[in-house]
């Protein structure tokens, strides 16, 4: 290094630094030593012999614990209201058979529109029930039931109350094609009998129950009790004999009129000494041959005629209703007859308007 200038580099000539003298000449070298001999490697040990693997114990399987008990099933939920179903679209195939006549009443005459014959109609699985039932009376002269004929000036059943014929007629039709009573005198009556036992009214073209399913109850006309009635003469005139028809029909198709005795004996306890005794009774005719016809009209308007025509109705006595019954001088029954009894209501007629039946779903 320069002394002046501190540079490695200068050669002293910019700095004019002091010159240097000649090098001498370089020493030799000394001989390297030769490397030592390298001593043979050991010899490796045997390996040492290897153990005998121990034998594997058995392994025994436990005992299968008990299966735990079963909890109790969790309480159903209730069942939701199901919703109302719309009505069937045109396109739909639901059932309607159109009226058909019941079965059990072939002693209508052709001709008798003004009071149609009982029909029976089934739409999907309801079946309806229409027209009037009329309990035959038997035809003497031809045996069978009396054939019925209503129409304009023309009621065939009208005079068969001893009045033109030697024979009174007040007891029903008994034989095949006629109504059958039950036994023991018990207030009923069932239609279309074959003589023995009463059959199905509904025709196959309305309920074929193979097919169609059973009926699953017995049903009763929702009006209740039902008025019957009976057209008869009095002479110069005419009147109606009146009684009280509950009307059925049960899973056989058997078409049934209970009488107002039928009820009036409990299941528990009655006899005939039951029989007659509810106020129904003053709507059930109970009459005397050669007996004058009662009168009801209306005090105020009939106290003028009231020799020719009597009355229900007189003046209040202290705010008391007389209750005093009337009767007509000129008009009587042609026969008795107790409408209460089944055995007495030949002639009579009622409407089934309103009953129907289900059949199962």
């Amino acid at each position: 290094m320069c002394t002046k200038c501190k540079d490695n580099t200068c050669n002293g000539s910019h700095c004019k630094a002091l010159p240097i003298g000649l090098r001498g000449p370089r020493g030799y070298d000394g001989l390297q030593g030769k490397q030592g001999i390298n001593g043979p490697q050991g010899i490796q040990g045997v390996q040492g012999i290897q153990g005998i693997q121990g034998i594997q114990g058995p392994s025994i399987q436990g005992t299968k614990g008990t299966q735990g008990i079963q909890g109790n099933p969790g309480t159903s939920g209730a069942l939701g209201t199901q919703g109302i179903q719309g009505p069937q679209g045109p396109s739909g195939s639901l059932v309607d058979t159109g009226w058909h006549d019941l079965l059990g009443f072939d002693h209508y005459a052709v001709g008798s529109g003004y009071l149609p014959k009982p029909k029976a109609r089934r739409i999907g699985k309801i079946i309806y029930f229409k027209g009037v039932a009329m309990i035959p009376l038997e035809d003497l002269s031809k045996g069978g039931a009396l054939e019925w004929k209503y129409g304009s000036n023309i009621d065939t059943y009208y005079f068969y109350d001893g009045t033109n014929n030697p024979v009174l007629q007040k007891a029903p039709f008994t034989g095949p094609g006629g109504v059958w009573l039950q036994p023991g005198n018990n207030g009923s009556l069932r239609f279309n009998s074959d003589g023995i036992n009463p059959q199905n009214v509904i025709p196959t073209a309305v309920w074929n129950q193979p097919v169609d399913g059973n009926i699953d109850d017995v049903y009763v006309n929702p009006a209740g009790w039902k008025i019957g009635q009976r057209s008869i003469s009095t002479g110069s005139n005419s009147t109606l004999l009146t009684t009280m028809f509950s009307v059925t029909i049960n899973e056989q198709g058997l078409l049934t009129f209970g009488l107002v005795k039928d009820s009036e004996e409990s299941v528990e306890q009655g006899g005939d000494n039951a029989y007659h005794t509810s106020p129904l009774n003053f709507l059930i005719s109970n009459v005397v041959a050669n007996q004058s016809t009662p009168v009801f009209t209306n005090y105020a308007t009939d106290a003028p005629n009231a020799k020719i025509h009597s009355r229900l109705l007189s003046a209040p006595i202290v705010n008391l209703q007389n209750l005093q019954q009337f009767y007509s001088t000129s008009e009587k029954f042609k026969f008795s007859c107790n409408a209460g009894n089944e055995e007495e209501v030949g002639g009579f007629q009622v409407r089934l308007d309103g009953l129907m039946a289900f059949l199962e779903a």
